[in-house]
């Protein structure tokens, strides 16, 4: 049986040995499809009818063979992900013995009534979020973009990006929770305080791994060639997500801000948000 290693994105030495050594002995093609892309897209912006009918890529149909045979490989393999949160300790155990649950309506009382049982929270304080209609709406997730998924930043680079996720670490219960109350005065205080930062890393299937884009050989195929192309396309910078829960297994690490390697992954000492 093929042993699933856990793959980061930007470690190439993490990658299948046969995935990585095919995409090296293809850089001169990764290269050429991507830049022949560009001039077909600037041959449009200038002539009409190549806008209209645009002439094909030479290399898409060897591109195309290269991206699904290397796709069959990673699909043996796991992705390494980030989930960026606040957690209290009852929490961080939970996760360390039964895994990562994906968003629900009973996942955010399950945290609400722990966190009344654990008197980090009031009654009146749980009442308040619970009757909420920011919470409401966030799990009713009209926009199907949070309700029943884990969401995860797969490069470690987006860790460094205060904008990004400073609120993440900011206010305990995750976006469903603090959503809409991270300047209610009634509230703020109470989730700004609850728990600690942490960055839970995890290593899920390629095949639960649900991300925008037709392959993720792809997105590995546009960091072979970040050195040569600025801005390759699919961008090696995404977000990814699991439909599925993740078991304990799934965990590699618990990373709290009191962990050095919190500061060495984020730079959060840097950043003008006081997350702590």
């Amino acid at each position: 049986m093929t042993t699933k290693l856990p793959v980061e994105i930007e470690d190439i030495q993490s990658w299948p040995e046969e995935f990585r050594d095919e995409a090296f002995k293809h850089k001169t093609l990764l290269i050429s499809y991507p830049q022949e892309y560009r001039r077909i897209s600037r041959l449009g912006e200038e002539v009409l009818i190549a806008r209209v009918y645009p002439p094909l890529n030479e290399f898409e149909e060897e591109y195309r063979a290269l991206a699904d045979r290397l796709e069959t490989i990673l699909s043996e393999h796991r992705i390494v992900g980030y989930h960026c949160t606040r957690l209290t300790v009852r929490e961080i155990k939970a996760i360390k013995n039964g895994g990562l649950n994906i968003l629900s309506k009973e996942l955010v009382q399950q945290r609400l009534d722990d966190a009344l049982i654990d008197r980090h929270l009031t009654e009146e304080e749980i009442l308040y979020l619970k009757n909420s209609d920011n919470l409401k709406e966030c799990l009713d997730d009209r926009h199907g973009g949070r309700t029943g998924r884990i969401w995860f930043c797969p490069n470690r680079l987006s860790l460094q990006y205060e904008s990004g996720v400073y609120r993440l670490f900011r206010s305990w219960g995750g976006e469903a929770v603090y959503w809409g109350h991270e300047r209610d005065d009634n509230i703020a205080h109470a989730i700004r305080g609850l728990g600690k930062p942490c960055i839970v890393k995890c290593a899920l299937p390629f095949c639960d791994a649900g991300h925008f884009c037709e392959r993720l050989s792809d997105r590995f195929l546009s960091y072979v060639v970040s050195d040569v192309i600025e801005y390759p396309e699919p961008s090696v910078d995404f977000d990814m997500y699991s439909k599925k829960n993740l078991a304990a297994a799934d965990i590699l690490e618990i990373i709290d801000i009191s962990n050095p390697e919190f500061e060495q992954l984020t730079g959060y000492k840097s950043w003008t948000t006081n997350i702590e």
